[in-house]
C-alpha cells in the first residue's frame, strides 16, 4: 500500500477547544494568575518512579507544589530499559 502524506492539521480536540470561547477565557483567566516559575514549570513532564517509596513519594509531592510541572508520566511498571511504545 503506497505512503499517501496527510496534510498538517489540528487534532480535533484542539480546534473544538480552541473554537469554544468560555474554555479559552477560562484558560486566559488561569495563565494571567500564574506566577512566571509557574507558567516554566508548565513545560514539564516529571516522571514518576516505579517504586513508591516515602523518599519518591515526598520528591513527587515537592515537584508539585513546589515546581507546578504541567504534566506527570507514569511509565509502565513492568517495562525493560529501552522500551519505546511505537
Amino acid at each position: 500500500m503506497p505512503f499517501t502524506p496527510v496534510p498538517p492539521n489540528d487534532p480535533s480536540l484542539v480546534r473544538l477547544l480552541n473554537s469554544d470561547v468560555r474554555c479559552r477565557q477560562w484558560v486566559d483567566s488561569v495563565m494571567q494568575r500564574l506566577t512566571l516559575k509557574e507558567r516554566i514549570g508548565q513545560l514539564f513532564i516529571y516522571t514518576i518512579a516505579p517504586r513508591q517509596d516515602k523518599a519518591n513519594k515526598e520528591l513527587l509531592r515537592k515537584v508539585v507544589e513546589d515546581y507546578k510541572v504541567g504534566g506527570l508520566y507514569s511509565p509502565a511498571v513492568d517495562a525493560e530499559p529501552g522500551d519505546v511504545d511505537q
